[in-house]
Protein backbone atom coordinates (compact mmCIF):
# COMPACT_ATOMS: atom_id res chain seq x y z
CA UNK A 1 0.00 0.00 0.00
CA UNK A 2 0.98 3.24 -0.90
CA UNK A 3 2.62 6.00 1.83
CA UNK A 4 -0.10 7.88 4.13
CA UNK A 5 -2.55 5.05 3.10
CA UNK A 6 -5.93 6.16 4.89
CA UNK A 7 -7.83 4.06 7.51
CA UNK A 8 -10.71 3.05 4.48
CA UNK A 9 -8.14 2.07 1.60
CA UNK A 10 -6.15 -0.01 4.05
CA UNK A 11 -9.36 -1.82 5.31
CA UNK A 12 -10.43 -2.29 1.59
CA UNK A 13 -7.28 -3.67 0.99
CA UNK A 14 -7.31 -5.90 4.14
CA UNK A 15 -10.90 -7.27 3.25
CA UNK A 16 -10.26 -7.91 -0.32
CA UNK A 17 -7.22 -10.25 1.10
CA UNK A 18 -9.05 -11.95 3.45
CA UNK A 19 -11.67 -12.83 1.00
CA UNK A 20 -8.88 -14.21 -1.33
CA UNK A 21 -8.14 -16.86 1.15
CA UNK A 22 -11.32 -17.43 2.50
CA UNK A 23 -11.22 -21.11 0.81
CA UNK A 24 -8.06 -21.60 2.89
CA UNK A 25 -8.77 -23.82 5.88
CA UNK A 26 -5.84 -23.49 8.15
CA UNK A 27 -4.71 -25.32 11.40
CA UNK A 28 -3.56 -21.78 13.05
CA UNK A 29 -3.55 -18.55 12.40
CA UNK A 30 -0.29 -16.19 13.58
CA UNK A 31 -1.28 -12.63 13.58
CA UNK A 32 1.20 -10.46 13.70
CA UNK A 33 -0.41 -6.98 15.11
CA UNK A 34 2.25 -4.20 14.36
CA UNK A 35 0.49 -0.95 15.11
CA UNK A 36 3.48 0.91 12.78
CA UNK A 37 0.75 1.43 10.36
CA UNK A 38 -0.61 4.15 12.90
CA UNK A 39 -0.68 7.82 11.71
CA UNK A 40 2.84 9.72 12.74
CA UNK A 41 5.08 6.51 12.92
CA UNK A 42 8.65 6.84 12.12
CA UNK A 43 8.85 4.21 10.24
CA UNK A 44 5.52 2.66 9.12
CA UNK A 45 4.62 5.88 7.00
CA UNK A 46 1.12 4.85 7.02
CA UNK A 47 -1.68 7.27 8.21
CA UNK A 48 -4.02 4.74 9.96
CA UNK A 49 -6.35 6.02 13.00
CA UNK A 50 -6.32 4.19 16.52
CA UNK A 51 -9.96 3.59 14.79
CA UNK A 52 -9.05 1.76 11.82
CA UNK A 53 -6.10 -0.16 13.87
CA UNK A 54 -9.40 -1.52 16.03
CA UNK A 55 -11.43 -2.06 12.42
CA UNK A 56 -8.47 -4.04 11.29
CA UNK A 57 -8.32 -6.37 14.19
CA UNK A 58 -12.09 -7.04 14.42
CA UNK A 59 -11.58 -8.11 10.74
CA UNK A 60 -9.52 -10.25 11.66
CA UNK A 61 -10.49 -11.91 14.49
CA UNK A 62 -13.94 -12.28 13.27
CA UNK A 63 -12.32 -13.76 10.09
CA UNK A 64 -11.22 -16.50 12.26
CA UNK A 65 -13.42 -16.85 15.02
CA UNK A 66 -16.03 -17.54 12.11
CA UNK A 67 -13.71 -20.30 11.14
CA UNK A 68 -13.23 -21.71 14.65
CA UNK A 69 -9.76 -21.72 13.79
CA UNK A 70 -6.72 -21.16 16.89
CA UNK A 71 -5.27 -17.98 16.87
CA UNK A 72 -1.94 -16.33 18.12
CA UNK A 73 -1.20 -12.97 17.97
CA UNK A 74 1.60 -11.08 18.44
CA UNK A 75 2.82 -7.49 19.25
CA UNK A 76 5.28 -5.89 16.44
CA UNK A 77 5.96 -2.63 14.98
CA UNK A 78 5.05 0.75 17.01
CA UNK A 79 7.82 3.46 16.51
CA UNK A 80 6.11 6.50 17.33
CA UNK A 81 7.53 9.65 18.18
CA UNK A 82 5.33 9.80 21.64
CA UNK A 83 5.66 6.29 23.08
CA UNK A 84 1.69 6.42 24.16
CA UNK A 85 0.37 6.54 20.97
CA UNK A 86 1.95 3.02 20.13
CA UNK A 87 1.38 1.74 23.53
CA UNK A 88 -2.11 2.45 23.52
CA UNK A 89 -2.16 1.18 19.94
CA UNK A 90 -0.50 -2.20 21.31
CA UNK A 91 -3.20 -2.33 24.37
CA UNK A 92 -5.82 -2.30 21.87
CA UNK A 93 -4.79 -5.21 20.24
CA UNK A 94 -5.81 -7.44 23.54
CA UNK A 95 -8.80 -4.86 24.47
CA UNK A 96 -10.05 -6.07 21.26
CA UNK A 97 -8.97 -9.66 21.66
CA UNK A 98 -11.14 -10.13 24.80
CA UNK A 99 -14.06 -8.44 23.20
CA UNK A 100 -14.19 -10.79 19.69
CA UNK A 101 -13.27 -14.37 22.18
CA UNK A 102 -14.76 -13.35 25.25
Amino acid sequence: LADGCDDATYLRALAAALERVSDHRPDVVFYQSGVDCLAGDRLGRMALSAAGLSARDRMVFDWVRARGVPLVVTLGGGYHPAVEPSVEAHCNVYRGLVAAFA
